[in-house]
């Protein structure tokens, strides 16, 4: 499985850790099974961890793609929420930041990271 996602309803919080691989399809996946899920809750935080990504098959088109879906999908009743994109390695954690760019007129405010923990505590404040 590419994805582990647990759903924490106490903590308002989805965390979605990739490992391995990551390409266009995973991630809408990956959310498309989230807002299926019967302990998903609108305007939840998430984290995405893109733990020791050995292939990356993302292009910009690909991060705008992402971006429309998640505004279409996630944000749809306009709740405001965080997200915390985390990558230890450069290649992943500068699509992050493109990600970011592409994602600045949502409802969300999104910070990203290079250590989970760090994630947890943004998330947390």
């Amino acid at each position: 499985m590419p994805v582990n996602t647990v759903i924490s309803i106490e903590q308002n919080l989805v965390v979605h850790t990739i490992t391995a691989s990551v390409d266009r399809s995973i991630i809408v996946d990956t959310i498309s099974k989230t807002l299926e899920n019967s302990d998903y809750q609108s305007g939840m935080n998430a984290i995405w961890h893109f733990n020791d990504i050995s292939n990356v098959n993302l292009t910009s088109e690909d991060l705008i793609f992402v971006a429309e879906y998640a505004s279409k999908n996630i944000d749809i009743d306009g709740k405001p929420y965080k997200l915390a994109l985390v990558a230890e390695k450069d290649l992943p954690y500068g699509l992050t930041r493109v990600y970011e760019a592409w994602s600045s007129e949502r409802p969300v405010t999104i910070s990203n990271f290079r250590i989970l923990e760090d994630a947890l505590n943004w998330i947390e404040e």
